[in-house]
């Protein structure tokens, strides 16, 4: 997803429809994936706990992503940076998803 960001920025035409098809695609993969990984580290009488904590930090994300991209673009001026600066939450993802230790 971090790199699809980056190079919607840098694109134009059909390259940018492609890294758009792509971006899509795995903010596709995601919630699925995230999903499984709750229900198959959490036993069953806590997963319902697990899943509504996913879903309030999904839907956290989702509140403050849109105002800061768009504080981002003002202050930067710059489409090149807002996306680097969006990407930069994917690359965190990415790290974090990377180092939970599983069952």
């Amino acid at each position: 997803m971090a790199l699809s960001l980056i190079a919607i920025s840098y694109a134009s035409d059909l390259p940018m429809l492609a890294f758009v098809g792509t971006l899509g695609i795995s903010a596709s993969m995601v919630p699925p994936l995230v999903m499984a990984i709750v229900a198959e580290n959490l036993p069953p009488r806590l997963s319902g706990i697990g899943f509504s904590i996913i879903t309030l930090c999904q839907n956290v994300g989702i509140t403050l992503s849109a105002p800061l991209a768009g504080y981002l673009l003002q202050s930067t001026q710059s489409l090149q940076l807002t996306f680097f600066g969006i990407s930069l939450f994917s690359f965190a993802g990415a790290v974090t998803a990377l180092t939970i230790k599983t069952k």
